[in-house]
């Protein structure tokens, strides 16, 4: 639900669209100087022959792996908001909204077969949610009323 009010769903478009955008540029600049220098020997005449898609496909492959962190990066943090929202909307409805919560992600990385404890480099290559022990630190510990303010979505 966070996801939809919080309009993750556009934002996300909008940013990857962004970033795909710079990686196809990126693969293009790259590809003209490959075929610069080794475009006669394979016989291709330049970026306008079909016999370049296969290096730009690759190329492009190589950069969007390259740029999986940066994608993980962003879907951790709209993953992180939405949890967020997900605490402060059930706030004074649910008796002990907190515990509530931090018992779900528990039971549910059980469930999944998580990693209780991933090391960083894998969290920044593989996870596009936080880690199962950060999120139940986060709704376990997230209670700004108690310091007498309001929730960051819901007030």
């Amino acid at each position: 639900m966070g996801h939809y009010v919080l309009l993750h769903i556009p934002q996300l478009i909008a940013i990857i669209s962004a970033i795909l955008l710079v990686l196809l540029y990126i693969a293009y600049r790259v590809v003209g100087g490959i075929l610069t220098r080794w475009g006669p020997t394979w016989q291709i005449r330049g970026i306008d022959d079909w016999a370049s898609l296969p290096l730009l496909l690759l190329l492009l492959s190589v950069l969007a792996f390259l740029a999986t962190p940066v994608f993980n990066g962003i879907s951790r943090y709209y993953e992180h908001e939405a949890d967020r929202y997900g605490i402060e909307v059930i706030h004074g409805i649910v008796p002990n909204a907190n515990q509530v919560a931090a018992h779900y992600f528990e039971k549910s990385g059980e469930i999944n077969l998580n990693d209780p404890a991933p090391s960083e480099w894998v969290k920044i290559w593989f996870y596009d949610h936080p880690t199962r022990p950060e999120r139940v630190h986060f709704v376990a510990t997230y209670d700004p009323w108690s310091q007498g303010e309001k929730g960051k979505y819901v007030p």
